[in-house]
């Protein structure tokens, strides 16, 4: 029998939700390991063009598989991380209504019918939460734990290959979708690397003195810092193991972040990487 609404709204409502959600989860990604192993995933060929996409997109897409390092390999691995992914969005789906951490509506479900449809029909954003939870990439060992989001990069030119194949079978609409999927996972990639980088090389110019624009920005830079910061420790407050997602969603509803949604589960999911105090 799972939580009623009235515990969750109890005292301890919280903290048994987030242990119902964390059990779903530990069952979700070890029995979705185990069903990706009985599966014959089928092996994708790196084509030298897209020729029914037109030669923009072929171009773009050439030189995103420059940009990958072992491409048909690591283009095939993230087509087994990626089915991961969307199976393991469904069981823990499942087990968490079916725990009763969420009323089962027809909202809930499509959460676990449509990966990214609680992150506003974005897979790839959904991918990318997904593989920077430490209560998941424990178990995927072929994932780098400081460059997390590097799969985003294969998943897009996998994305642009499905795309290829629909345009060839005259299902322009369908392409059409998979090449807005990935452009998503492009830009997300080229986010979390530029911050990355950004905060690696982050120094001041002792050069020039600063102009009135340049210090303006250099104090709205450090009020963003601040707000940041006080994210980051605002999610202590909640399990490692809850999702960056849900606490999001918690500090939103509490007025204790100023970022989105996204902003505000990126910035959760960036605390969570780092060793707790």
């Amino acid at each position: 029998m799972g939580l009623t609404s009235e515990e969750r709204r109890g005292d301890d409502g919280l903290d048994r939700v987030c242990e119902v959600m964390e059990a779903a989860r530990k069952v979700a990604i070890k029995q979705a390991l185990y069903e990706a192993e009985l599966v014959d995933f089928p092996t994708v060929e790196i084509p030298d063009g897209l020729d029914h996409l037109g030669v923009t997109v072929s171009s773009t897409f050439s030189r995103l598989i420059d940009q990958i390092d072992r491409p048909s390999e690591r283009v095939q691995r993230v087509q087994k991380q990626f089915w991961i992914a969307e199976r393991f969005n469904k069981l823990a789906w499942d087990g968490w209504i079916s725990g009763g951490a969420f009323d089962d509506n027809e909202l809930t479900r499509s959460y676990g019918e449509s990966f990214g449809a609680d992150y506003g029909n974005n897979a790839a954003y959904a991918f990318s939460e997904f593989l920077s939870e430490n209560s998941v990439v424990r178990y995927l060992p072929d994932i780098d734990k400081e460059y997390w989001y590097a799969p985003l990069l294969p998943l897009a030119a996998l994305w642009l290959i499905e795309a290829e194949r629909l345009a060839g079978c005259n299902r322009m609409s369908e392409a059409l979708n998979k090449v807005a999927d990935a452009l998503s996972a492009h830009e997300d990639h080229s986010g979390y690397f530029m911050w990355d980088e950004g905060y690696k090389c982050h120094t001041e110019d002792a050069g020039d003195p600063p102009s009135a624009a340049a210090i303006l920005a250099k104090k709205r830079h450090e009020k963003t810092m601040l707000n940041r910061e006080a994210v980051a420790v605002a999610c202590k407050d909640f399990p490692r193991t809850m999702s960056a997602n849900n606490v999001a969603t918690a500090l939103l509803m509490q007025g204790k972040t100023p970022f989105s949604h996204k902003k505000t589960a990126e910035i959760i999911s960036e605390a969570k990487k780092k060793k707790p105090d």
